[in-house]
């Protein structure tokens, strides 16, 4: 069974009532592992706090190797609410990260993606930012079909 459907599978498996709870999808894969920590799942969609690849594939990686994951993912992930761009280049921590671009702005504040791509973990994150406040990790609602490409498409981003 792919990743994509396995995933689907376990979001089946979690459909339901929420107890307010984080419940943690795990796959192993052949590149890495998937993780998603899910708040809400129904029918549709879904409503999650984080998704990550972490794999030992990523590790040791340069700079260079990680920036052009980072692009490559700006580019796949053309699905998402607002477009992903690279923010942030630190060489010396040897993180790439980017956010969306540009963000979500409303009543609530700012909203964005924002993707982590480091030495042995790609992350994914939506914040939210309120004048005079710090950013705050909020939900990302999604539908099933687009967390399960998400995590297929990151997964994919291995090398």
């Amino acid at each position: 069974m792919d990743l994509k459907s396995s995933f689907h599978q376990e979001l089946t498996a979690r459909q339901g009532p929420s107890a307010g709870s984080i419940d943690a999808i795990e796959i192993a894969a052949d590149r890495g592992t998937v993780r998603c920590e899910l708040l809400a799942v129904d029918s549709i969609g879904c409503a999650f706090r984080l998704l990550e690849v972490s794999s030992d594939a990523l590790r040791g990686l340069g700079i260079d190797q990680l920036k052009t994951i980072g692009e490559s993912l700006a580019i796949r992930l053309n699905y998402l609410l607002e477009p992903i761009r690279p923010i942030e280049i630190d060489k010396d921590a040897c993180i790439i990260q980017l956010r969306s671009m540009p963000p979500a702005k409303g009543d609530q504040g700012t909203s964005y993606y924002e993707l982590i791509v480091q030495a042995g973990r790609i992350g994914l994150q939506r914040f939210n930012k309120q004048p005079s406040n710090t950013r705050q990790s909020v939900p990302a609602n999604v539908t099933r079909e687009v967390l399960a490409r998400l995590a297929s498409d990151m997964h994919d981003a291995v090398p």
